[in-house]
């Protein structure tokens, strides 16, 4: 029997945006209050490498198809 994970070509992508406007006592993601420039700055470039990191060596080598982008964590609005 194949791997499920290799016969699916369709996948889901979901990006974590930790920043908050304020820290509510029950979620359990990482988060923070901090909204300093550097900080949001340094997130959103590791965020850039890693996405193109996916792209190169998982997606294209294997062919897959980006079925759904969700964006989650932090203030959703923000």
């Amino acid at each position: 029997m194949k791997n499920r994970s290799t016969t699916h070509k369709t996948i889901g992508i979901y990006l974590h945006i930790p920043f908050c406007h304020n820290i509510c006592h029950y979620c359990d993601f990482a988060k923070t209050a901090n909204w300093s420039s550097p900080l949001k700055d340094n997130y959103i470039k590791a965020l850039q490498i890693e996405i193109l990191w996916w792209i190169k060596a998982i997606i294209i080598p294997q062919q897959k198809t980006v079925g759904s982008i969700f964006v989650g964590g932090g203030t959703p609005s923000v």
